[in-house]
């Protein structure tokens, strides 16, 4: 069993992020569709981003089951599978709840601190970006 499963919502499948298609063996991908040209084979939902992830485990409790790990990144993040790999496995090292990986200093940010440093693994925070959190299943459950 794979420990992840991303979950990415898209305006319809073939247009989910090209880095989303890349195979790993650390994880397993959903996009969740929101578009009218939405694939019927796979979870098609209307409205936002946590109204479509809501409407997901709602029409599919056993994923909650299935995986230990849920991340969300929005379908415009960039990114590649190596670094995804690192990033979860650094979550589970340390066995993170609740959990996010850094921007690039060139990317387009709301609050400082999501912007990687150099000096740092990883920052203990307060503080988790919407736009790609990732999210143990006991925080699901609850």
């Amino acid at each position: 069993m794979k420990p992840v499963l991303i979950v990415c919502r898209a305006e319809s499948y073939h247009k989910a992020p090209e880095w989303l298609s890349t195979s790993a063996s650390e994880y397993d991908v959903l996009i969740s569709q929101y578009g009218v040209d939405a694939d019927e084979k796979h979870h098609a939902c209307n409205g936002g981003k946590w109204i479509g992830i809501c409407d997901l485990f709602n029409s599919n409790p056993e994923l909650l089951e299935k995986y230990d790990y849920f991340w969300f990144p929005d379908d415009d993040i960039q990114t590649d599978p190596s670094d995804v790999v690192d990033f979860f496995k650094t979550v589970q090292a340390h066995g993170f709840q609740l959990s996010q990986p850094s921007l690039t200093p060139q990317s387009v940010y709301a609050y400082r601190l999501t912007i990687s440093n150099p000096r740092f693994n990883f920052r203990l925070t307060n503080f988790v970006e919407l736009m790609m959190p990732l999210v143990h299943k006991d925080l699901l459950h609850k």
